[in-house]
């Protein structure tokens, strides 16, 4: 498809189940305006823009699909967009593992991200979600960024190998970072910079500097 592969919104809703979703030129799955689906068990790849989009007031139930080579991200959300989003695979996507931006929210929970181009979550620009409790890998700059007034909570999660920081916070970005476990970067394990600020609690690591 030119356009989106699955959209549903205006209070629509639907089950997505056991279908390989790839090479639409925008996104998967948008989901928007009132819009609600559970998206199961799907194999989600080479889309133009991201897998999943949540926007506009969108909500949406993502477990236990497989996310690669996505041109943006994964999961991306913005504009009061909320999924849930829980025990996915998410490795190798072009650019970032989950995308938070502009208002977007969103509960992230016990995902594996690994391999992500850049961050394996960037949350930016006023975005508010929960992070929590996933396993972030090897991702090729910091394992999590927060900045451009951001807010969000990021807390349980395994955060290693990092090509630089574990987590970035920076340019008014307030956000809470607790209980991580975070180790085996190349940088700083949390590094708040360039008026960042924020709450950092109870983090373990084992990188050279994790504060």
């Amino acid at each position: 498809s030119t356009a989106n592969g699955i959209v549903v919104s205006y209070s629509g809703g639907a089950l997505v189940k056991d279908n390989d979703i790839f090479a639409n030129g925008r996104y998967g799955v948008l989901v928007s305006k009132g819009g609600d689906l559970v998206l199961r068990n799907n194999t989600v790849h080479d889309n133009k823009r991201s897998g999943m989009l949540s926007c506009d007031g969108g909500l949406g139930y993502a477990e236990a699909n497989t996310f690669y080579g996505n041109g943006l991200a994964a999961i991306e959300t913005s504009s009061r967009g909320s999924p849930h989003v829980t025990k996915n695979d998410v490795h190798d996507e072009r650019q970032v593992g989950f995308f938070c931006h502009d208002g977007g929210g969103g509960n992230f929970c016990r995902n594996t991200l690994s391999r992500c181009g850049y961050a394996g979550v960037e949350i930016q620009t006023g975005a508010d979600p929960t992070v929590d409790s996933n396993t972030i890998t090897q991702s090729k700059t910091h394992g999590i960024t927060v900045h451009g007034k951001a807010k969000g909570t990021v807390k349980g999660n395994t955060i290693s190998h990092s090509r630089c920081s574990g987590v970035l916070i920076e340019t008014q970005a307030e956000t809470v970072i607790e209980s991580n476990q975070i180790y085996s970067g190349n940088h700083r394990g949390i590094w708040s910079t360039n008026r960042g600020r924020g709450v950092v609690r109870n983090n373990q690591g084992t990188v050279p500097d994790l504060v």
